[in-house]
């Protein structure tokens, strides 16, 4: 429990309870006065005070004209729309900012140093005086009473909201009148006005800063019993660079626009400082500075032309990581190399690379890669002996840039996504800030004393957690994993411009978003391939790490399409060539032959026979073989085989067969098969259905209290989930007659009593398969840490047999 803040309310439109990292303070509770007057059927704003007026005797609504007029001409000259509301002016918020911006002093403050992280304050207020702000333009008052007693009454917030509270009521805002008139209705209905807010400026301490700086707010409708409110929503702060306010607060707001001169300094910055400062750190240790097979030459301005380098070729180049959006039309194939290695013009490129070529020239560049200029596509050798260089080309690139933002390349990702109202990003909303009087040095005096004067801190309508549900479009690009991975350092067009490389993460304002899981597991791997050599200089541990790193990216990678089914396993080969140099592990169809037993027991949340390609691609054992997500170990509800598991079966032997010849072990493959012996046995068609409808059952929602958190756990339930949903009637009318299954490992599962240890169950894992030509069989399905009668082996043991699976 905090320590609460000692200061006295006299000079507040409401008591002030102040609060370090605490529970939240008590107030006198006010309820207003309540009729059951009922509400007119008209969406005029001024109808619509009158109502509230009527249901509210006690509190005056200031008359708003209606959005639409009078239809006399005289009387709306008279009667125009007023201008959005400046937020101190707005005495349904005014009261709530001098307290926030309290939390600086504190810090001066000696009965309050080095206790101080955040603030909570109690905001008393009534819903009808957010329904007079939201209708006078009050950006923040008509954002709270949307996320909280809005029609959606979701607290969601989406990935690009485009409800833009910050404008002032316009003669067409039919989204405002509706919102007004919803929280009217919820007014009636509740027989409620007064409630209480919580509202916390939550601080991080960041070098150079000479106090704490306002991070993020925090605003949750308050439940007394609680230590936060049971519903909140938390947004991140940024101030302009010209705002007073940017001397005590630090981040500033997104860049809306990527092409401005600013975003391409501040790129230029970001290059020459991690050149400067971090020299071959950020670079891979088998660095050799050979240019790809062709890059395009951008040194001409606005004519380039394709280079073929000789073997020993060098020099700096940028690699493009981007979604084709459908089949390219500006692309080399067998006809057209002579052509492009001739020269052509820039204005003939798709809009996206010709942003690329831009990129490049700004960073002082000669060469860019992009796959469908450089790789003859209409080659299936030029193709093959190309992708089995990507890691080469990606590693070796002095950075890739990625149009992370467009779902085409016919798109530009340097537009300007600026509202032209504010010259701000589109989903800012603004909110007064009293810059503290300098001699005030303790919190009454902030309370005391008038402010020196105002400022803007720019509240972001984006939840910075759930770029792990929305992720832009080049996150559901199959390739476009390994080219990130294998990047030292990624110059991303996102949201805003970014900046990865291996000693952090920049960002032209806003926040880094990144999925939080994955971004972590990339930055582990990025590393680990940068940095270690080969298989004399790698431990167990670093290759157990190494194996679990691309089990989580498998996940994610699974989830992520690809433009042709056949580039399954190539679009994430980059990753295994490079895992396969460190580790000196044969790579298989996907698995790896030093761990094949545990690599074979991937799972998927589905039928597999239902969801496999029309054309095969994979053995029916890797998992490239299924258009579904899959999962191994901790990244599945039952955590998979764990390391406490003992095992029943051994991989006698594997054997792939590349697809092209020349090709190498991380492309397509022409087939595959693995010997595998353990305890074997006909299964029943009920206990296989039984097994099935066991696997089906999903986990319980998570307990939060935030709303958000819940929303991203069921979507990324969802996720996992296959594309199409599997008709119980299709299950069982396609269920093979025979059905097998292998056991493969065995769990004795342990409960401590006092000082005793018990076994309480053993649980099997394993794999379902069906009989195929010539006695081999086909996996169909597998079945992890289960319990079912059939498969005890204390009673009956299984009889041990050598099968081999396609």
């Amino acid at each position: 429990m905090g320590e609460p803040l000692g200061i006295t309310s006299a000079k507040l439109a409401f008591p002030v309870s102040l609060k370090i990292s605490g529970n939240v303070g008590s107030f006198p509770k006010y309820v207003a006065p309540i009729n059951s007057v009922g509400l007119k059927e008209n969406r005029g704003g001024s109808t619509c005070v009158v109502d509230a007026a009527l249901i509210h005797p006690g509190h005056t609504f200031k008359a708003v004209p209606s959005p639409h007029g009078t239809g006399d001409s005289s009387i709306d000259e008279e009667k125009k729309q007023p201008k959005a509301v400046d937020n101190h002016e707005c005495r349904s918020c005014a009261s709530l900012t001098k307290p926030l911006s309290g939390l600086h002093v504190a810090q001066k403050d000696p009965k309050y140093t080095g206790k101080f992280r955040d603030i909570n304050t109690l905001w008393p207020l009534r819903i009808s005086r957010l329904i007079e702000a939201a209708q006078r333009g009050c950006a923040f008052c008509t954002f709270c009473l949307d996320k909280f007693f809005g029609i959606s009454n979701a607290m969601s917030f989406g990935y690009q909201p485009s409800k833009r509270w910050y404008a002032e009521p316009s003669k067409h805002d039919k989204e405002r009148e509706d919102l007004i008139e919803h929280c009217m209705v919820t007014l009636t209905r509740l027989k409620k006005d007064t409630f209480d807010f919580v509202v916390s400026a939550v601080c991080d301490t960041k070098s150079g800063m000479e106090l704490p700086d306002f991070a993020r707010l925090r605003i949750g409708l308050s439940d007394k019993s609680r230590d936060k409110g049971k519903l909140y929503v938390e947004m991140d702060v940024s101030v302009s660079q010209d705002d007073p306010t940017s001397e005590i607060i630090s981040t500033r707001p997104p860049n809306p626009f990527a092409g401005s001169d600013q975003a391409m300094s501040q790129t230029r910055k970001w290059m020459h400082e991690c050149e400067q400062k971090h020299g071959s750190a950020c670079s891979p240790t088998n660095y050799s500075g050979r240019l790809p097979r062709r890059v395009i030459d951008v040194s001409g301005g606005a004519e380039l032309r394709l280079y073929e380098a000789s073997e020993n070729d060098e020099g700096r180049y940028a690699a493009l990581s981007y979604c084709w959006g459908g089949p390219q039309e500006f692309k080399t194939t067998s006809s057209t190399l002579a052509e492009r290695i001739s020269g052509f013009s820039v204005g003939a490129l798709p809009l996206g690379i010709q942003d690329a070529v831009r990129v490049t020239q700004n960073l002082g560049m000669r060469f860019l890669w992009v796959d469908s200029m450089c790789i003859i596509q209409d080659s299936e050798q030029d193709k093959a002996h190309q992708i089995a260089r990507m890691s080469e080309i990606y590693q070796n690139a002095f950075v890739t840039i990625c149009n992370a933002r467009s779902d085409s390349v016919c798109k530009s990702f340097l537009e300007d996504w600026a509202d032209p109202s504010t010259g701000q990003w589109p989903t800012l909303i603004p909110l007064a800030y009293p810059i503290p009087n300098e001699a005030a040095n303790t919190l009454q005096k902030v309370i005391d004393m008038q402010p020196e004067t105002w400022g803007t801190i720019w509240l972001l309508d984006e939840d910075r957690g759930l770029t792990t549900a929305f992720d832009d479009p080049i996150s559901r690009r199959g390739w476009s994993l390994q080219e990130r991975v294998l990047s030292p350092r990624l110059l991303s067009y996102g949201r805003w411009p970014t900046w990865q490389c291996s000693h952090g993460l920049w960002t032209d304002g806003g926040f880094f978003p990144q999925a939080d899981k994955l971004g972590a597991e990339e930055g582990r791997l990025t590393d680990a391939l940068l940095k270690l050599t080969g298989p004399d200089g790698i431990d167990h541990f670093r290759t157990n790490q190494l194996h679990k790193s691309w089990y989580k990216l498998l996940n994610h990678y699974t989830k992520r399409e690809v433009s042709f089914e056949a580039d399954r396993l190539p679009a994430i080969g980059g990753i295994a060539v490079e895992i396969s140099r460190i580790t000196g592990a044969k790579y298989l169809a996907g698995l790896w032959g030093n761990n094949l037993l545990y690599d074979i027991m991937w799972y998927a949340d589905s039928r597999e026979w239902l969801v496999r390609p029309e054309r095969w691609r994979a053995p029916t054992w890797s998992w490239a073989s299924i258009n579904c997500p899959v999962a191994f170990g901790d990244d599945l509800p039952s955590s998979g085989i764990t390391d406490d598991a003992t095992p029943l079966a051994r991989v006698l032997s594997c054997r792939v067969t590349p697809a092209i010849e020349g090709g190498g072990d991380f492309g397509r493959v022409a087939s595959g098969e693995l010997e595998i012996d353990g305890p074997f046995m006909e299964v029943s068609r009920e206990d296989v259905l039984g097994l099935f409808q066991q696997q089906d059952l999903s986990p319980p929602p998570p307990k939060s209290n935030d709303v958000s958190e819940w929303y991203k756990q069921m979507l990324e339930h969802i996720a996992n989930m296959p594309k199409g949903a599997v008709d119980e009637e299709d299950v069982e009318k396609t269920l093979p007659g025979k059905v097998f299954a292998l056991m493969t490992f065995s769990r004795d599962w342990f409960r401590r009593y006092k000082d005793e240890e018990r076994t309480d169950k053993t649980c099997y894992s394993g794999l379902l398969l069906r009989e195929a030509e010539d006695g081999k069989f086909e996996r169909i399905g597998a079945f992890l840490n289960e319990d079912a009668k059939w498969m005890d082996q204390s009673v009956k043991p299984w009889e041990k047999r050598t099968v081999v699976l396609l």
